[in-house]
């Protein structure tokens, strides 16, 4: 075979299948973009407090201090019900203090070499500072939970203007000198000294509008009471881009981590499956054709209806559960490949371990087609997840794109179906020009 017909004539001296990979993967400019693209979502996820959020940033009550309630609660369950967004909050702070060390390590190191070694160290104690902070709220921490009472900041702004409109009109009432007067401009004074300063969006997506006030669907670019929504609104007065940037949290959830289950179900059972062969072989591949034999929709339906309080987190499990059997397949098809090549008959030779052999020598060789198959799987996760919420069986204390749609088929309000529809279109073809790229680099037939 010539050197150009090789599809590995094209590896530099030294470089890992990895780096090979990485290399044909940047070749691919569409999967580059869509990986940018992913990128920006999990930014958005990551930093959806930072762009809309119910919280100033700074605040200032008449007469008072200078204060942030934003940074105040951002662990506060009173306000951050839901664990994903705590989840998320801290990955906000810790994406930040990782950003801060790769400063630091690349001013301090002037070695290339060293600057890496750092890193590597710095990002284990990110993992695990993380993972520590995530358990700790989990176990209410004291730390991370506030007992304050929730606070509408727009009601009391709307207060204070209309406290401030008041005394305006009344001060011509009042005599010149009086001590009513002198109280109603010092009063006046300490409300036009109050300050405050909300994120480009000021709204939450759990922010309602005041009880007692008659609300209804707004569209795109209409006004409230509290101010303009660029997205409308939904009945009740939640603001439409605020749902559906916090849905991006929800949907990048359910997709990773949906995947991730299944992955390592998939992963165990399949290489247990192809190495050892025989009746546990035998006996997988029955189990895995009569789930088969029921459609994964329809099965995961059946396990969500089956509870009444229908959690993200159930939901996620319920799609890992049924999500299993194509990686298994899969993986037992490559551990069948690499079972008889000569490394693993000279690990065994040497008297290493079963396991060790599988999850040691084996499973490395066989995870590429995995990764591609999850990459795929995570744009099917979202799909299943809007579907779920769509049909009244998701989370309804989370927001969710399927419930946007849900409300704008009910409603027949059309800013509802094609704002959550496209943003459901945009992240699955991201995600899939992704896993198209990795199909691509990781096989060394497509390589060019």
């Amino acid at each position: 075979m010539s050197a150009a017909a090789d599809p590995l004539s094209t590896a530099r001296q030294g470089e890992t299948q990895w780096a090979i990979a990485a290399r044909q993967f940047r070749k691919r400019h569409t999967a580059v973009w869509g990986l940018w693209g992913v990128r920006a979502l999990f930014y958005l996820a990551v930093f959806a407090p930072v762009f809309c959020a119910g919280l100033p940033l700074l605040w200032q009550e008449p007469g008072g201090a200078l204060e942030s309630p934003w940074l105040a609660k951002m662990f506060d369950r009173l306000y951050w019900a839901n664990g994903v967004d705590r989840f998320f909050n801290l990955l906000m702070f810790t994406t930040v203090a990782w950003w801060l060390v790769k400063l630091v390590v690349r001013v301090a190191k002037s070695d290339v070499e060293a600057r890496a070694r750092v890193r590597k160290r710095a990002f284990y104690w990110y993992c695990g500072v993380l993972v520590v902070l995530a358990v700790a709220q989990g176990f209410k921490a004291p730390l991370l939970y506030s007992s304050t009472d929730y606070v509408d900041y727009h009601d009391r702004i709307a207060r204070y203007d209309g406290e401030a409109a008041a005394l305006s009109r009344g001060l011509a009432d009042l005599a010149p000198g009086s001590k009513e007067r002198d109280a109603a401009e010092a009063r006046l004074a300490e409300l036009e000294d109050r300050s405050v300063l909300f994120t480009f969006i000021p709204f939450s997506h759990r922010e309602k509008s005041p009880l007692g006030t008659v609300d209804r669907f707004r569209g795109p670019l209409e006004r409230s009471e509290r101010g303009p929504h660029v997205l409308g609104t939904l009945e009740v007065g939640e603001d439409v881009l605020a749902q559906l940037v916090y849905g991006t949290r929800i949907s990048l959830t359910v997709g990773i981590l949906a995947v991730a289950i299944y992955v390592t179900i998939g992963l165990i059972i399949g290489g247990i499956a192809g190495f050892f062969g025989g009746w546990p072989d035998l006996l997988i591949m029955r189990v895995i054709e009569i789930i088969l034999s029921v459609p994964g929709l329809f099965l995961i339906l059946t396990i969500i209806a089956l509870f009444d309080n229908r959690s993200i987190f159930m939901i996620m499990i319920a799609i890992g559960i049924v999500g299993w059997t194509g990686i298994a397949r899969l993986v037992r098809g490559e551990f069948i490949r690499e079972r008889g090549k000569d490394y693993v008959i000279a690990a065994r030779s040497m008297g290493l371990s079963a396991p060790r052999i599988l999850f040691r020598h084996v499973m490395p060789n066989a995870v590429a087609p995995v990764i591609v198959s999850a990459t795929f799987g995570v744009a099917s996760a979202i799909i299943v997840e809007s579907t779920l919420s769509f049909l009244g069986l998701g989370d309804t204390n989370v927001p969710s794109w399927g419930q946007l749609l849900n409300t704008g088929f009910v409603q027949k309000e059309w800013h509802l179906i094609i704002v959550p529809g496209v943003a459901i279109f945009i992240t699955v073809t991201l995600l899939n020009l992704v896993g198209d790229g990795l199909r691509d680099a990781l096989d060394p037939k497509l390589r060019r």
